[in-house]
């Protein structure tokens, strides 16, 4: 693979930028989309001008939900800050999750904007849920690699992010991390969990490498060797 992109965050109108969400685009039901794909409704708001037509709902697969690592890293820096205030309501993650959907509440005091608000509504779970970060280097120092780690978790309800997701369905909402890659310029990585072995596995080219039972054994791998997590795995329970 090449050098990390960055990936902005999403405009209040425009269309979705995922992969296979272009109109008249279609996978069929492959083995990937049954895996992978999430079915999405994009909602758009009432416009401010009540002359404007609304915009009509967007139905579509998404295979990847993107958020950038400054964003999860300023989420992160904001629960540090609140520790001894008032609590925030959600893990660092689920906020930027939220933003992404359009289901986080303003700030206090803060009003939304009329005709800027949009809502992801996410129609089915997939099995396996892929986030990817959107870095803006491939240098990052290890003190912004270790920020961008401290910002994920290893378990995460989707029910938290999309409203509406559960509601008279059966089964789980709630993920698990089983997978993820990491870079550092062009050099890409591999840290998979082993049910089998209970451990985390290391993949660097054709080397394979024990890492550890928990999670924080990989984030330590990562800062020391300066990885910057780019996409993550998380396997439907």
């Amino acid at each position: 693979g090449g050098g990390a992109g960055g990936a902005p965050s999403p405009a209040a109108r425009r269309e979705p930028r995922n992969s296979g969400e272009a109109k008249g685009v279609t996978s069929g039901d492959s083995f990937v989309k049954r895996i992978f794909s999430m079915k999405m409704r994009l909602e758009y708001g009432q416009p401010a001008d009540p002359k404007e037509e609304p915009c009509k709902p967007v139905v579509f697969d998404q295979w990847t939900q993107y958020v950038t690592a400054s964003e999860l890293r300023d989420a992160v820096r904001e629960l540090r800050e609140a520790r001894g205030g008032p609590a925030l309501a959600a893990s660092p993650l689920v906020r930027v999750l939220r933003k992404e959907a359009g289901t986080e509440p303003p700030p206090p005091g803060q009003a939304p904007v009329p005709g800027s608000s949009r809502k992801l509504l996410l129609l089915q779970p997939p099995r396996v849920f892929s986030l990817a970060l959107g870095a803006d280097t491939a240098h990052a120092s290890k003190g912004e690699i270790s920020e961008s780690l401290d910002g994920i978790q290893e378990r995460i309800d989707l029910r938290d992010v999309y409203e509406e997701l559960g509601r008279g369905q059966a089964g789980s909402t709630t993920c698990r991390l089983a997978s993820l890659t990491a870079f550092y310029e062009s050099h890409y990585v591999c840290f998979c969990y082993s049910r089998a072995a209970g451990q985390w596995i290391h993949y660097d080219d054709d080397t394979r490498r024990v890492v550890g039972r928990d999670f924080e054994a990989v984030k330590q791998k990562c800062v020391a060797g300066r990885l910057h997590p780019q996409l993550l795995f998380y396997c439907r329970e």
